[in-house]
């Protein structure tokens, strides 16, 4: 057995590191030592409390706010006005008849009540195909889901004053649109 030269203790035969200090243990005979590896220094990186004007409660104010919630802006007055009627309209003919008749006169209202209108054509289709027996029930159950998809998307879009055009059925001129008059 052998002392530890750093720090006196017996250390048990082929034992690498002193179980007390953990200093590396020069081997026997072989002349063999464990490498050594130097720690560099740890650097500091560069701090910002160096600077003058630093506020270190700032980036706490900064970073800890929740995130604000940015409202999309509307692209014309009627868009703005008819928001939610118009998201509603998917969901229901009677709202879809209230945004027709209250704002029947603006194109951006006139588009979403024709999607709206393809949409429930679709979905009457689709109930027709389930008429038959098996197959209809297939063709009408995925119908239905597709076409509930799409609703689901077209909601979306007009609370974000966007139009969606559904494939398909969003190409049909059920409503025609009004002929804008260039402002003078």
């Amino acid at each position: 057995m052998a002392n530890c030269s750093a720090c006196g203790a017996v250390i048990p035969d082929n034992t690498r590191f002193c179980p007390v200090c953990g200093a590396a243990v020069a081997a026997a005979a072989g002349g063999y030592e464990q490498p050594q590896y130097q720690q560099q220094a740890y650097q500091q990186p560069y701090q910002q409390q160096d600077q003058p004007g630093y506020d270190p409660n700032a980036y706490q104010q900064q970073y800890q706010q929740a995130p604000q919630k940015v409202k999309p802006d509307a692209p014309s007055p009627e868009a703005a006005q008819y928001r939610i009627l118009t998201a509603l309209s998917y969901l229901s003919p009677f709202f879809l008849i209230i945004m027709l008749v209250l704002g029947g006169e603006y194109n951006y209202v006139r588009k979403h009540g024709q999607q709206a209108l393809a949409l429930m054509m679709w979905y009457f289709l689709c109930s027709l195909c389930m008429i038959v027996p098996f197959l209809g029930w297939l063709a009408g159950g995925i119908g239905m889901v597709v076409g509930f998809v799409f609703m689901i998307i077209c909601i979306v879009r007009a609370l974000k004053y966007d139009i969606y055009e559904i494939p398909i059925t969003g190409k049909w001129n059920i409503i025609p649109q009004k002929e804008e008059t260039p402002a003078a």
